[in-house]
């Protein structure tokens, strides 16, 4: 952890609306990284409100989640808006499928934003550096094209795996799904010890 809270703290200092990552308490324990392309819903309460340097508050950050999504103005045209997102609520269902390892929850971009095109830092080298310090993860799960194919190429120790974005609302993807998948994975961590 003497490297790991630096490296936060340099790479997103408080103020600068940068999500690193999502967990339970410490990151140091995750064994699995979820793996996005970036942070979908926007949030005022800064990372380091639940961040001291060494654990993640995930179920205050989780209170803090449904009540901006709540209360933030709907965008035109729109008449609702879900209190957990479906990306969001399958990133849980796979936590519990693949219980009781502890996910990290990531991002190749770790600015909040909508769409692709708003992002202007990249920080593919932010992402490996992070999980290089993170020497439990065994396994990196990307639910993005991009993420898989940078992540391959960066000869990380842990195992890279693609599957379908958790947005995605194709046949056959549902909360049930996501959760099934945790439970694979899960398998996959317990062949590797």
């Amino acid at each position: 952890m003497s490297d790991f809270a630096p490296f936060i703290l340099e790479t997103a200092p408080p103020g600068s609306g940068l999500r690193p990552f999502v967990c339970e308490g410490s990151p140091l324990e995750c064994e699995v990284a979820l793996v996005g392309y970036n942070p979908a819903t926007c949030l005022d309460a800064d990372f380091h409100g639940f961040w001291d340097g060494h654990v993640f508050d995930k179920q205050r950050w989780f209170e803090s989640y449904k009540e901006e999504r709540r209360t933030k103005p709907l965008k035109p045209g729109r008449t609702r808006r879900n209190e957990i997102s479906p990306t969001r609520k399958r990133i849980d269902f796979f936590a519990a499928g693949v219980a009781p390892y502890k996910p990290l929850e990531t991002n190749l971009y770790w600015d909040a934003s909508e769409d692709r095109a708003s992002h202007t830092v990249s920080v593919l080298s932010r992402i490996e550096e992070m999980l290089r310090m993170l020497t439990r993860i065994r396994l990196i799960v990307c639910h993005d094209d991009q993420a898989f194919y940078l992540l391959s190429a960066a000869k990380l120790l842990a195992r890279v795996e693609k599957v379908d974005h958790f947005a995605n609302r194709k046949p056959g993807w549902s909360d049930n799904a996501a959760y099934q998948l945790g439970v694979k994975m899960r398998a996959h961590l317990d062949s590797f010890s």
